[in-house]
């Protein structure tokens, strides 16, 4: 992942943050949300992102070459 797609992420995740506060504010603990936000500082502050052993994107992948092998288009 390039410095662009991290920040795209680390902004999707901030996104996903505020929604869950707009929506559970009263429900969650506030420790909840402090770490929820603690996550996002630490994706915005380290610089490097280590590489999943399955995420959506393999699966889609590995789903594509499926349906290429069996002529499926």
């Amino acid at each position: 992942m390039n410095l662009l797609e991290m920040s795209l992420s680390a902004s999707i995740l901030i996104l996903v943050i505020v929604v869950i506060r707009a929506l559970l504010l009263h429900s969650l603990p506030k420790k909840t949300f402090l770490a929820l936000w603690g996550m996002a500082l630490c994706r915005l502050l380290i610089p490097f992102s280590l590489p999943p052993r399955f995420s959506v994107f393999t699966v889609a992948d590995m789903l594509r070459i499926d349906s290429f092998e069996k002529g499926v288009h």
